[in-house]
C-alpha cells in the first residue's frame, strides 16, 4: 500500500492539515524517512487518522475514535471531524472518507476506487478494505504501527496468536502448505510400505518360508530341480525314439 494524500480535518491538535500528493511523492522515493516533532505535536496523530480512515479505529486500544475529535472543534464552527485518505495498492487508487459520530450525527464513510464510487455503506466498505489490505484492524496495528511498549508485548505473545502474525507479515502460508503437503506424501508412503510389507508376509507364509532369502533359495532349487527333469525328459524321448 503507497499512501498517496492525507487531508485531516477536526483531529487532534489539527483543525485542518494536509499531506498533498507531492509529499508523498517524494516520501515514497526513500526506503526510509522519519517523523518528528514535539510532543503533542500530532505525530501519532496521522496514524491514527489513516487507521481510522481504513478501519474507523483508533491506534490505541484505549481510545475510541471519538476521543480524537479535536478540542478545536466548537459549537460554532462549521467543520465537522473527518479523515480524506487516497492510496495506491495493486494498480488501483482508492480514496476513502470517514467521518466519526459528532454532533448527532452518525459516522459516515465513502469509498471510491478509480475514481468511482463504491459504496457507502459501512459494512461492505469495512468488508472491501479487508478484502484488498488482507489484514483486519488489530492485526495492521502490529503490523504498521508499533506503539511505544508494545513490541515487547508481541515477544511475549501466545505462539499461535505471534504465528498468525508473522505468516501474514512474512507471507509464510506457502511453507505452511508446502510442509502439509509433506507430511501427507509421508503418510502415504508409509501406508504404501505397510500394506506391501503385509503382502511379502502373506506370500512367503504361502511358499512356506519366513525370509525373503529362503524364498529365493527355494526357488533356485525348484528352478535346478526342473531343469534336471527336463534332462530326463529329453533322455526318456530320444530312447522313446530309437525304440520306434
Amino acid at each position: 500500500m503507497r499512501p498517496l494524500y492525507l487531508k485531516i480535518q477536526g483531529f487532534g491538535p489539527f483543525l485542518e492539515a494536509e499531506i498533498p500528493e507531492e509529499t508523498f511523492q517524494l516520501i515514497n522515493q526513500e526506503k526510509l524517512f522519519l517523523i518528528s516533532g514535539e510532543i503533542g505535536a500530532g505525530k501519532t496523530t496521522l496514524f491514527d487518522a489513516i487507521l481510522f480512515a481504513l478501519f474507523g479505529e483508533a491506534s490505541f486500544p484505549d481510545r475510541n475514535p471519538e476521543d480524537l475529535i479535536s478540542h478545536l472543534l466548537t459549537d460554532r464552527s462549521s467543520l465537522y471531524p473527518e479523515v480524506n485518505f487516497k492510496f495506491l495498492l495493486d494498480g488501483k487508487i482508492y480514496y476513502i472518507l470517514r467521518r466519526p459520530n459528532y454532533r448527532n450525527r452518525k459516522n459516515t464513510v465513502a469509498l471510491w476506487i478509480n475514481n468511482r464510487l463504491y459504496s457507502q455503506q459501512i459494512s461492505e466498505v469495512n468488508l472491501k478494505i479487508l478484502e484488498i489490505i488482507g489484514l483486519k484492524a488489530k492485526q495492521f496495528k502490529k503490523v504498521f504501527l508499533l506503539p511505544q511498549g508494545e513490541y515487547r508485548k508481541i515477544l511475549l505473545s501466545k505462539p499461535d496468536e505471534r504465528r498468525e502474525l508473522f505468516e501474514l507479515l512474512f507471507d509464510t502460508d506457502f511453507l505452511s502448505r508446502l510442509e502439509t503437503f509433506f507430511k501427507e506424501t509421508l503418510k502415504q508412503k508409509r501406508e504404501l510400505l505397510t500394506t506391501l510389507e503385509e503382502r511379502e508376509k502373506e506370500l512367503l507364509q504361502l511358499a512356506q518360508v519366513s525370509k525373503p532369502e529362503d524364498l529365493k533359495k527355494k526357488s533356485e532349487e525348484k528352478r535346478k530341480r526342473l531343469e534336471a527333469l527336463e534332462g530326463e525328459l529329453k533322455d526318456l524321448q530320444i530312447r522313446l525314439h530309437k525304440l520306434e
